[in-house]
């Protein structure tokens, strides 16, 4: 609706998400998401929950410039509660859940124009079930969504809402999944289906009895009977076999068949996500986790970032210094062998921040410890005599050289 609008309804006490005039309904945004049931694949699912665990521990901040002091409300929406329901790493969570789930993740920023000073109010994360998103085109093709968040249904255009596609579709302004992926988590399904039945029907029959005396259906079932009550019920384990019969135990080796075939359809569903499977159990070194996090968490991280600065700032605010910057620290892993090896080149610098040693060691900061200081260890060379002995240097020495 742009801020102008907004502001005008603010102030005539006009509701900014109705539903607007001469629009027609494009249909709901689930029926664009893959056809195939993912939630039973366990591997789609752990690779799903393995990125929204780490991404949950990002930390945008607001910046102006290099100062944050002047952000406060925009930080506390980004860092700590951006609603009345989720804090902060639980909406990242659902990002990153819905952007690797299916492909696309959308958030609601939340605009109070009646409170100029600080406009928004809440981000929210939408979820393409849920909250039952729909999309509209109005005549002049511009495009609305309507969804529902806690019973009540709110109509916002396009451009108060940031959508995150991981495939990118020009042709669409809400992407889905592959369905190249879908192809073979239906076939890892089928497969586990199919597992599934064989163990059950290698479990049904535990014996065979064969006797040599022709018997009809009805004495054949009468027998079956017996004998089952002798195997199953008899507490003293001893059953009485007729000289005729022989009782044969059926085994199962308990394998499972196919398995080179289920490694490579789960191998398609890890190149899919753009991890391994040590990642996802938790199995990996710093410089593993350090490529995973490059490939894969940073550039939704960078996504996210522009995204939050288009939609928040004008590019009047955004000239002056205005920037949402993520924050990866907390995402990173490194040995502690690594981070005092850091810390041991951050204290040969010129300018050092004690603080941020610190904060490598996983100590707490001190006061006075954010600001920079300077290392005099560095001076120029014709000034060393002065600074070591308070002495002068001889005129003329160091001339021509």
């Amino acid at each position: 609706m742009g801020w102008l609008t907004n502001v005008w309804n603010a102030i005539t006490g006009k509701k900014t998400t109705v539903k607007p005039s001469k629009v027609n309904l494009v249909g709901f945004l689930d029926s664009l998401s893959g056809s195939s049931d993912v939630t039973l694949s366990s591997t789609y699912m752990s690779c799903v929950n393995c990125h929204a665990r780490h991404f949950s521990k990002i930390l945008p901040t607001h910046y102006f410039g290099k100062d944050i002091s002047k952000s406060k409300h925009n930080n506390y929406l980004l860092q700590l509660q951006p609603n009345d329901y989720q804090t902060a790493p639980t909406l990242w969570k659902s990002v990153a859940f819905n952007y690797f789930f299916g492909s696309v993740a959308i958030l609601w920023l939340e605009f109070d124009y009646s409170n100029l000073a600080e406009p928004l109010k809440s981000i929210w994360s939408l979820d393409v079930d849920a909250n039952q998103i729909r999309v509209f085109i109005s005549e002049e093709g511009k495009q609305y969504c309507s969804f529902s968040i806690n019973g009540q249904v709110h109509y916002v255009a396009a451009e108060d809402l940031i959508i995150l596609q991981r495939e990118v579709d020009m042709s669409s302004l809400f992407g889905g999944r592959s369905k190249a992926i879908d192809a073979s988590i239906k076939a890892l399904n089928t497969s586990y289906k199919g597992l599934e039945k064989a163990v059950e029907q290698s479990q049904l029959i535990r014996f065979l009895i064969t006797g040599n005396a022709p018997a009809n259906a009805a004495v054949k079932e009468e027998r079956q009977k017996e004998y089952s009550e002798q195997l199953f019920k008899n507490q003293d384990g001893v059953a009485y076999v007729t000289g005729g019969d022989k009782i044969q135990e059926v085994t199962s080796n308990g394998k499972y068949p196919l398995s080179p075939e289920l490694e490579s359809l789960k191998k398609d569903i890890y190149e899919y996500q753009a991890v391994t499977s040590e990642i996802v159990q938790g199995k990996y070194n710093e410089d593993e986790f350090q490529a995973y996090w490059e490939s894969t968490l940073e550039p939704l991280a960078n996504e996210l970032a522009v995204a939050l600065t288009i939609k928040l700032f004008s590019r009047r605010e955004i000239s002056q210094g205005n920037v949402i910057h993520i924050q990866s620290d907390r995402v990173q892993t490194a040995s502690l062998k690594t981070r005092l090896n850091m810390a041991n080149l951050l204290r040969q610098l010129p300018i050092v921040v004690e603080n941020d040693i610190l904060a490598l060691l996983y100590l707490k900061p001190v006061e006075g410890g954010d600001e920079p200081q300077v290392n005099l260890s560095f001076i120029k060379q014709k000034d060393q005599s002065q600074y070591q002995v308070g002495g002068e240097d001889n005129p003329g020495e160091g001339e021509g050289e």
